[in-house]
C-alpha cells in the first residue's frame, strides 16, 4: 500500500470562514475597474491599433483599458483572498474632497485659476485632520503658483489668473 507524499505536501485551499464579510465597497470599485476597462478597449478596439512602430489613434486607449481591467482583476481577487475585515468609511475625506473639486470647478472660469487651486487644496486638505494650518497654507499658495506657471504660461490655457 503506497500513499502519495505529494498530496499531503499541498497547501488546503482556502475557504471563506464563516461569517466572513467581503468589503463591497472595494468589490464595487474592483468590478468598475474592470468594466470601464474592458469598455475602453472595446471602443479602441473600432479604431485603427497600428502597430508598435507606427501605432495608431486607438492603440494607446487599448493597452490602458486592458490594464484597468488586469488591474480591476486583480484587486477583485486581493478583496476576495483577503482576510482583512472592511475599513470603516470616513465620510469627512469623501465630503471635502467632493466640494474642493466642485469649488474649483465652480471657481476657475469665474474667479481664476489662484483662487480656484487655493480652495480645492484648502478644502482638500480639511478632509484631514492632521495638517497645521500653515502647512495647508504653504501647499496651497506653491500649488497655486505651480499651476499658473505650468498651466497658464506654459501650456497657454485662457484661464485668467485673477478675477478681471
Amino acid at each position: 500500500m503506497s500513499t502519495d507524499t505529494r498530496a499531503s505536501q499541498t497547501a488546503p485551499l482556502r475557504s471563506p470562514s464563516p461569517g466572513r464579510r467581503f468589503n463591497r465597497g472595494e468589490i464595487l470599485v474592483a468590478v468598475a475597474f474592470t468594466l470601464v476597462g474592458l469598455a475602453v478597449a472595446g471602443i479602441a478596439g473600432g479604431y485603427d491599433l497600428g502597430d508598435l512602430r507606427r501605432m495608431g489613434p486607438g492603440y494607446f486607449p487599448m493597452i490602458l483599458g486592458l490594464l484597468l481591467a488586469a488591474i480591476g482583476v486583480a484587486l477583485i481577487i486581493e478583496v476576495v483572498r483577503s482576510d482583512n475585515p472592511p475599513p470603516p468609511l470616513l465620510m469627512r475625506p469623501f465630503v471635502m474632497l467632493s466640494l474642493g473639486i466642485i469649488s474649483f470647478a465652480q471657481l476657475v472660469e469665474r474667479a481664476g485659476m489662484v483662487p480656484a487651486v487655493f480652495s480645492l487644496v484648502v478644502l482638500s486638505a480639511l478632509g484631514e485632520r492632521t495638517l497645521r494650518p500653515l502647512s495647508i497654507l504653504v501647499i496651497a499658495v506653491l500649488m497655486s503658483a505651480v499651476s499658473v506657471l505650468l498651466f497658464i504660461e506654459a501650456l497657454g490655457i485662457p484661464v485668467p489668473v485673477f478675477p478681471e
